[in-house]
């Protein structure tokens, strides 16, 4: 990538798909391509963080099942209080407004987490900031055969976030609005989310069984994903089974009890469970950020 590209931040490709994509599914996606103008990512989640709990806002790649496997291993699974470096940048972000780190492999000294979440890690940008009242987290990955952030990539990107974090949270308040189990069942991205972060069920299984539980016939969903019926009754016997329930009456029940379940785990908006911020910190100017270490 030409270095002319590190010296123009101000001018980021793919600003209005980002904007255009808040609350939507493509939101994880756009966040790269906006943030490829500074470097390549190979993998970027953000993160709402509440006293006691993490919620995952978004993810570059949903439709990859090892994406899916890694966000499912460090939200639901908890391996996320393992991880030192956020604890430790969410705790000064608490107090400063912000905190940005670099995580090298190394660094990851918590062997589970190391072999569940982070296997080929290269490198990592981690940014906690403060900003209205709530806490969100931005992790950016490079994995396998890349290379390091240089000096002036992890700098360009540090100048990004000031679109980037009010993004974040836009797109975490609109994810959150969805607050009943009743809106839940007319939604299906918000259906199939919770099966995502709830079970260990397929991609194309979590496909046929949001689209149950929201209403849709075997015919109509075959339809949408472009199967046959008898694909979709298929994939439903699978999940059925997978998910120890007989039919869609058994799995509508089920989906109430993990969807409230769910809910109760993300965290609550507000003060984020942290104290607020001193004044002139990061929250109220985030021009003033100290450089990422």
């Amino acid at each position: 990538m030409p270095a002319c590209q590190w010296l123009q931040p101000e001018e980021p490709t793919g600003v209005s798909r980002l904007i255009s994509a808040i609350g939507s599914e493509d939101f994880g996606a756009e966040l790269v391509t906006y943030l490829g103008a500074s470097c390549s990512v190979d993998y970027c989640s953000t993160f709402e963080l509440g006293k006691g709990n993490l919620r995952a806002v978004s993810f570059s790649k949903p439709g990859e099942p090892s994406a899916l496997e890694h966000l499912w291993q460090y939200e639901q699974c908890e391996l996320w209080r393992r991880d030192q470096a956020l604890l430790d940048a969410w705790s000064e972000a608490s107090h400063h407004g912000y905190s940005g780190v670099r995580v090298a492999p190394g660094d990851v000294r918590d062997r589970e987490l190391r072999r569940r979440v982070y296997p080929e890690l290269v490198d990592r940008v981690l940014v906690c900031v403060a900003h209205h009242g709530s806490m969100f987290g931005i992790s950016l990955l490079r994995w396998d055969h890349s290379v390091r952030f240089i000096r002036e990539e992890v700098d360009a990107l540090q100048k990004h976030l000031r679109l980037v974090i009010p993004s974040i949270e836009r797109h975490a308040h609109i994810l959150g609005l969805s607050s009943s189990v009743a809106d839940a069942l007319s939604d299906v991205a918000q259906a199939e989310r919770c099966f995502a972060m709830t079970s260990t069920l397929t991609m194309r299984e979590r496909e046929v069984c949001s689209r149950t539980v929201c209403g849709q016939t075997a015919l109509e969903i075959a339809g949408e994903l472009g199967i046959s019926a008898e694909t979709v009754k298929c994939y439903r016997a699978r999940a059925y089974a997978r998910l120890e329930v007989t039919g869609e009456r058994e799995l509508l029940v089920l989906f109430v009890r993990l969807w409230e379940r769910w809910r109760q785990q993300q965290p609550r908006r507000g003060n984020a469970g942290w104290p607020a911020p001193r004044a002139g910190t990061a929250r109220e100017s985030n021009q003033g950020w100290p450089r990422i270490r």
